[in-house]
């Protein structure tokens, strides 16, 4: 590990803590992933569920995070026995997602990620180029068949969109389908449609299947409605998150 700062300021104008993985090197690798305060992290729990949070601060290989936030701004359940197997999804600057595995502990009251991501352990993720963020919309999905679904998305991004079925086999994967998406506007409800194919499926214990679908179609226009919606939506989460009074 190398210790280094971005060029870039917060909002407070500090420059943030920044942590380079790979060979040392100041110059931009393939392997090279940027670890900085105050970046926004995606974390999904074995039981399917999804957490956003923000780190605070890396020291002695772990990373101390803010109170995880679920797509209803509730906090994660946490106690001092708490211990979580997660998976931790990040950006780097170039908008490159990773993934890696660890676990989640609490150390004095604070959330704490017990490892840090090195290329051991991590993976680009390739399967979603936009991040993921926690929304409830409204999504109408039409089979081939003709049957129309009514559903509400767990999460969103500009290039698809998760939701729970309590039918476990309502759709099958690479299922082509086409749907249309409702948000939010600031007067009026946004219609996006889409085309797109069933791309992932997990089961969900006492929910049903958590269904993840892919644009295969979609105007750029639309695409970019959905990014500013996410943008928005992330910008209440990372508001939640700073207003969390219980900082190291």
């Amino acid at each position: 590990l190398t210790m280094g700062k971005r060029q870039e300021t917060t909002a407070s104008g500090d420059r943030p803590q920044n942590v380079h993985l790979g060979n040392g090197s100041d110059h931009v690798m393939m392997e090279t992933v940027e670890l900085w305060t105050r970046q926004l992290l995606e974390v999904e729990c074995e039981d399917g569920l999804w957490y956003q949070t923000q780190i605070l601060k890396i020291e002695d290989g772990r990373i101390y995070i803010q109170h995880p936030v679920n797509k209803y701004l509730e906090y994660m359940p946490l106690s001092d026995e708490s211990s979580r197997n997660v998976a931790v999804y990040f950006c780097n600057d170039r908008k490159e997602l990773y993934m890696y595995h660890t676990v989640l502990n609490v150390k004095d009251g604070k959330p704490v990620l017990a490892g840090l991501p090195h290329p051991g352990n991590m993976k680009k993720v390739h399967r979603r180029n936009y991040f993921r963020v926690p929304a409830r919309a409204n999504i109408e999905i039409l089979k081939p068949s003709g049957e129309i679904y009514s559903l509400m998305t767990e999460d969103l991004s500009g290039g698809g969109a998760s939701f729970i079925s309590p039918d476990p086999n309502l759709f099958q994967l690479n299922e082509e389908v086409n749907g249309v998406i409702r948000l939010q506007g600031k007067s009026e409800l946004i219609r996006i449609p889409f085309v797109g194919k069933i791309a992932n499926a997990k089961t969900i214990p006492g929910l049903g299947r958590k269904f993840g679908v892919c644009f295969t179609g979609i105007k750029e226009k639309h695409r970019s409605q959905i990014i500013r919606f996410c943008l928005k939506r992330q910008s209440e989460i990372r508001n939640k998150l700073e207003h969390y009074t219980d900082f190291l």
